[in-house]
């Protein structure tokens, strides 16, 4: 659901789903056929050191798909 908005950074999506290994979680969705951007942003880190994150985003043809799969319209005639 977090990347349904926009672009989401490595460590707020490490908090939204309760694991660490992003990286991993978006390899396993990429072979069930979702399509998951990932690209490198500058960024400071805490202690001030300039270094890069990742930033994670769906495709915007697979938004739809999405929405369906987290929000099934179960029993709506």
């Amino acid at each position: 659901m977090a990347l349904l908005a926009n672009e989401t950074a490595t460590h707020d999506l490490s908090h939204i789903v309760g694991a660490r290994n992003i990286w991993d979680l978006c390899a396993r969705l990429k072979k069930q056929g979702w399509l998951i951007n990932t690209v490198q942003k500058p960024f400071t880190d805490r202690d001030g050191k300039k270094t890069k994150a990742g930033f994670y985003s769906i495709t915007p043809s697979q938004i739809p798909v999405a929405v369906e799969v987290l929000f099934p319209q179960v029993g709506v005639e």
